[in-house]
C-alpha cells in the first residue's frame, strides 16, 4: 500500500508493540503473578505516543512547510476524546450504584479531574501509590496516563509550533536543528529530574514522564528519510535490536516490581527496549513477523479501547462480586472482566471511535474542535447535576440498632481494677466515659482524627503532642507509628483523671526500634532514613525525660520491609526478617525500661476484614460500608482475624522481664467482634485500621483498667 504523503508508512510491527504493552498491563491488573512489572506497559505506550505524532509533525512540515497546531488538535480530539468520554461516563453510571455512597465524592472528584485531564496531578496530590492502589479504590486511576499524554500533546507541539514559525526562512535541515536542540534539552532536563525524584507520587508527575515520550521523538527524528542523521539498520543488526527489545520488555514486565522506584533510571529499560524495536524499522525477522501478524495487530489497533475498558472492568466487576457475598472467586472474577474489557474495547471501536474519527462531517477543524468542547463541556455540566442528585450517605446519622454483636456500652464506666491495690506510680481514679449518647456520620466518622504530633513519613525531629496535665508530677510517653494514635484520646482521658502529664510522639508507618538494618519504604520508593533517625531521636529525648511510663504499640504488620547488605529489601516472611525485627523488639524494650519506670505494649487493633466464601479477604473501609448500610449497620461489623505480624511482637515482649502487654484487641473488639457502631452511636473505625477519636476517649475506663492489671501482672525484671 503507497503510504498518504501527509503521513507515515503504516507499521503493523508497532500495532503489535501496542499489543505486547496492553497485554502486560492487564495481566498486571488481572492479578497475574509472574506479571509484578506489568505497569511498564504504560511506559511503551509513552514511547510509542511521543513516536507516532512526532512522525506527523515532521511530515506535515516537510510536505507544506508550515505546521497547524489546530489541525493537530483537531485529529488529536477526534482520535482520543469520543472513547475516553464514553468509557468515563459508563464507569460513573455503575459506580454511582456500586460503589460506597461516602465514596461517591471521589468518584466524581476522579471523573472531573480525568474530563478536564489533570487526573495525574490529582492522584499525585493525594499521594496515591499507584502499585498500592486496589482497583475498587478509584475507578478511574488508569486515566493519570491519559491525562500526562495529553498534557504531552499540549507542550510538545505547542513548543514545535513555535520553533517553526520563528525559522520559516531556515533552511529545512536548520529548522530541523533547532526543533531537535529543543527537543533534546526537554528530554535531558525531564530524565534529570526523573532519575533524582524520590517522591512515591512522582510516578505521575508530567515533567518526570516527558522524556519517555521525548525519547520516541527524538526516535522519530532519527528515522526521517529528511533528517541529516536519518537511522537505517542492515537487515541483520535490525533483526537484532527488534529481538533484543522484546526481550527487554518482558523481562522488566516480570521482573521489575512495586518496590523498584518508578519512573527514574530503572525507566530506562521499557523506554530503550521500546526505541530498539521502532529503531529497528519494522523489516522481516521472526520478531517483526510476530509483532505484525493478523492476532497481535488486531489486539494493538484495539488497545486504546482496551486500556481505557479493563481497569474500571475489572473493579465493577469485583464491586459487584462483593455486593452478593463474594460467590465466585476473585481472580476468576479478575480474568473475566479483562477478558469481557477486550470484547467491550472491539464493540465499541467500530461503533464509535472509528465512525467519529472518519466521519466527513468531522473532518473540518472546525467541527471537531466543537466536537471537543461539546464532549467536555456537557459531561462536565451532567455530573455536576448527578454530584448534586446522587445521595453519598456521608452526612446522615448512623442508626443505632439493637443488635447482638454490638457493644453494650453502659455509661459509668466499669468498676475499679481487680488489682487495684497495686502500688503503681501511674495508678489512679477510673475516668469517666464522654457525656452520650452521639450522633455521628459516616463523613464525622471518617473525618474524625486529630493528628496531635505526628510526623507523616518525611521528618526525623520528633514533635511531641502535650496533653492531660501540664504540670502533672507523673510523666507518661505514648510513641509509635499511626496506630500508636489509635489511643491518643484514650490516654488523654485517664490522663486527665489521672493528673498525668502525657507527651506523644508518633509517625507514619515507623515504630521506634533499635537495632534494625536500614528499612525499604515501599511507599516511598526509598530507604526509609527518616525513620531510622527519628526513631534516634525519641530514644534521646526520652532518655532525658525520664518518664514514669511509656505506652509503645504499632502496626502489626509492616509498611516497610528490611535490606540486606547488598541494598535488596528482605521478604517479610523470610526467616531472617522475622529473627531481625523480634530482636530488634527485645532491644527496644530493653532499652525503653531502662529509661522509664514502666512499660505498657498495647498488640496491635483489629483490621476490617471481609472474608468471601473462597477465603479471599479484602479490606473493608467502615464509614463507607456503614453509608451504604445506614439502617444496619451490623453488616459493617466484622471478626477478629489474626494479624500478620503480631507473633513476633508477642515472642519479643514475652521473653522481656519487667515488660506489661495489653491486647489491644480485648478492649477494641470484646467477645472477637469489632462493632462498627456502639450502643451508644459512637462510629468506632475512621477507616480500615484507625479508631475515630471519639471511640478511641470512649474506650479510656476499659483502658486505665487494663494498664493497672497489665503492670501487676508483668513479670518483675
Amino acid at each position: 500500500m503507497t503510504p498518504r504523503a501527509d503521513r507515515p508508512p503504516y507499521r503493523g510491527d508497532i500495532d503489535g508493540l501496542r499489543a505486547v504493552a496492553i497485554g502486560v498491563v492487564v495481566l498486571f491488573h488481572a492479578g497475574v503473578p509472574w506479571f509484578s512489572g506489568g505497569f511498564v506497559g504504560v511506559d511503551v505506550f509513552f514511547v510509542i505516543s511521543g513516536f507516532l505524532i512526532t512522525s506527523l509533525m515532521l511530515v506535515e512540515v516537510d510536505s507544506t512547510g508550515r505546521f497547524s497546531l489546530g489541525s493537530f488538535v483537531a485529529r488529536r480530539v477526534r482520535r482520543l476524546l469520543p472513547m475516553a468520554v464514553l468509557v468515563l461516563a459508563a464507569t460513573v453510571a455503575a459506580g454511582a450504584v456500586l460503589v460506597a455512597p461516602l465514596a461517591r465524592d471521589r468518584l466524581f472528584g476522579d471523573a472531573r479531574a480525568a474530563l478536564l485531564y489533570f487526573a495525574n496531578w490529582r492522584f499525585a496530590g493525594q499521594s496515591t501509590a499507584y502499585t498500592d492502589t486496589d482497583v475498587t479504590d478509584s475507578l478511574l486511576l488508569h486515566y493519570w496516563s491519559l491525562s500526562v499524554e495529553e498534557q504531552f500533546y499540549v507542550v510538545w507541539p505547542v513548543l514545535f509550533a513555535i520553533v517553526v514559525a520563528l525559522t520559516t526562512r531556515y533552511a529545512p535541515h536548520r529548522r530541523r536543528g533547532a526543533i531537535l536542540a529543543v527537543l533534546t534539552v526537554g528530554v535531558v532536563v525531564s530524565f534529570g529530574a526523573s532519575a533524582s525524584s524520590t517522591a512515591a507520587a512522582g510516578y505521575y508527575w508530567t515533567h518526570l514522564r516527558l522524556w519517555q515520550m521525548g525519547a520516541g521523538a527524538l526516535v522519530a527524528f532519527a528515522m526521517s528519510p529528511k533528517s541529516s542523521l536519518s537511522v537505517s539498520l542492515p537487515r541483520r543488526w535490525s533483526a537484532v535490536a527488534a529481538a533484543t527489545g522484546l526481550a527487554v520488555i518482558v523481562a522488566a514486565a516480570l521482573l521489575v516490581d512495586e518496590s523498584t522506584r518508578w519512573p527514574g533510571t530503572w525507566a530506562l529499560v521499557p523506554t530503550m527496549g521500546t526505541v530498539l524495536i521502532i529503531v529497528s524499522g519494522g523489516r522481516g525477522s521472526t520478531v517483526h513477523d510476530a509483532l505484525g501478524s493478523r492476532l497481535p495487530v488486531a489486539i494493538g489497533r484495539n488497545s486504546y479501547g482496551w486500556y481505557l475498558w479493563h481497569w474500571p472492568a475489572i473493579g465493577i466487576a469485583i464491586l459487584w462480586n462483593r455486593r452478593g457475598g463474594g460467590p465466585l472467586d476473585e481472580n476468576l472474577v479478575k480474568a473475566l472482566a479483562a477478558a469481557g474489557s477486550l470484547a467491550l474495547a472491539v464493540v465499541t471501536r467500530r461503533l464509535v471511535e472509528d465512525p467519529v474519527r472518519h466521519a466527513r462531517g468531522l473532518a473540518s477543524r472546525r467541527a471537531s474542535l466543537t466536537l471537543g468542547g461539546a464532549a467536555m463541556v456537557l459531561p462536565l455540566l451532567t455530573l455536576g447535576v448527578v454530584a448534586g442528585s446522587v445521595d453519598t450517605g456521608g452526612d446522615t446519622v448512623v442508626r443505632v440498632v439493637d443488635a447482638g454483636d454490638i457493644r453494650a456500652d453502659g455509661g459509668d464506666g466499669p468498676g475499679p481494677p481487680r488489682a487495684a491495690d497495686a502500688a503503681a506510680a501511674t495508678a489512679g481514679p477510673i475516668p469517666q466515659r464522654p457525656d452520650g449518647p452521639f450522633a455521628m456520620t459516616p463523613r464525622d466518622a471518617a473525618d474524625d482524627r486529630d493528628a496531635c504530633g505526628h510526623l507523616d513519613w518525611s521528618g526525623d525531629e520528633p514533635q511531641w503532642c502535650e496533653l492531660g496535665d501540664p504540670d502533672g508530677s507523673v510523666v507518661v510517653a505514648v510513641i509509635g507509628d499511626s496506630h500508636a494514635l489509635n489511643w491518643q484520646q484514650a490516654l488523654a482521658g485517664i490522663a486527665r483523671a489521672r493528673s498525668w502529664r502525657l507527651i506523644s510522639s508518633t509517625k507514619s508507618a515507623c515504630a521506634p526500634y533499635i537495632g534494625l538494618p536500614p528499612q525499604w519504604n515501599s511507599g516511598l520508593r526509598e530507604p526509609y532514613r527518616d525513620c531510622a533517625a527519628w526513631a534516634r531521636n525519641v530514644m534521646d529525648d526520652l532518655a532525658e525525660i525520664e518518664p514514669d511510663l511509656v505506652v509503645f504499640t504499632h502496626i502489626s504488620f509492616h509498611a516497610v520491609g528490611l535490606l540486606d547488605e547488598q541494598g535488596r529489601e528482605v521478604d517479610d516472611a523470610d526467616p531472617a526478617s522475622a529473627d531481625l525485627w523480634s530482636a530488634a523488639s527485645r532491644a527496644t524494650y530493653e532499652r525503653l525500661l531502662d529509661v522509664a519506670g514502666d512499660v505498657v505494649v498495647i498488640l496491635d487493633t483489629p483490621r476490617s476484614v471481609s472474608v468471601d466464601p473462597d477465603g479471599t479477604r479484602h479490606d473493608v473501609d467502615v464509614p463507607e460500608c456503614l453509608s451504604a448500610n445506614l439502617a444496619d449497620p451490623s453488616a459493617c461489623s466484622f471478626a477478629v482475624t489474626p494479624l500478620a505480624g503480631l507473633d513476633r511482637i508477642i515472642d519479643a515482649a514475652a521473653s522481656t522481664s519487667g515488660l506489661a502487654v495489653i491486647d489491644g484487641a480485648d478492649i477494641v473488639c470484646p467477645g472477637g467482634r469489632c462493632a462498627a457502631v456502639t450502643a451508644a452511636g459512637i462510629v468506632t473505625y475512621k477507616d480500615v485500621h484507625h479508631l475515630t477519636d471519639t471511640y478511641s476517649a470512649w474506650l479510656a475506663p476499659d483502658l486505665a483498667v487494663a494498664i493497672d492489671e497489665a503492670l501487676v501482672a508483668a513479670p518483675p525484671r
